[in-house]
Order: structure tokens, then sequence, then C-alpha cells
């Protein structure tokens, strides 16, 4: 698989994140609600969603996941990567490096 191609498996990926994300915050707005089985059933699906993304773009080591919680997406621009050679990963493109020097 390619760059571009990884790429855009990645933006598809983080837009149904985001898009789920925010029907979450809006049914809490609307419910009160923090969790049930609405809520916990979009949790399920972006888990997945992270599990075949992961598969598709090659991360063997959760880092997908690791982005998504941990990094908030990216916001937080943590630093990840090999010893000596850590990044802050605050973008597709940074995680896809992640990706390629963790491999």
């Amino acid at each position: 698989m390619t760059f571009a191609e990884k790429l855009a498996a990645l933006q598809k990926w983080e837009r149904a994140i985001k898009d789920t994300d925010a029907s979450i915050e809006a049914l809490h707005l609307v419910t009160g609600m923090c969790d049930g089985p609405l809520i916990e059933s979009i949790w399920r699906l972006q888990d997945v969603a992270t599990d075949m993304t992961a598969w598709v773009v090659g991360d063997a080591s959760d880092w997908l996941d690791w982005y998504r919680s941990e990094n908030g997406m990216g916001a937080k621009g943590m630093k990840a990567g090999p010893e000596g050679n850590l990044r802050e990963i605050k973008s597709l493109g940074d995680l896809l490096w992640l990706l390629e020097v963790a491999a």
C-alpha cells in the first residue's frame, strides 16, 4: 500500500471518529447521559473502525489507538518514535511516519 493510500485510509478513519465523537457529544447534551446502549454501540463501532484501519495500514503496535485515545487525535502533540528519534505526533502524516519507523 502506498503512502497516499494509507493516508487516505487514515483520513477516512479520522473523519469517522470525529463525526461519531460529535454525535456522542450531541447525545450527551440531549439526554444528559454519559453512557448507555446507544453510546456504547458507537464506542464499539469506533473500536472496530480503529482495528480495521490499523490492519489496513499495517499498524501492529496499536499506534492508531494511542493516537486516538492518549494523544487526542494529535491535539496533544505527544512525542513517540524509536529511542533517540522521538518526534511530536500531531497529524496523520506524523502518525504514518511513526508507523513506518516503529514497524
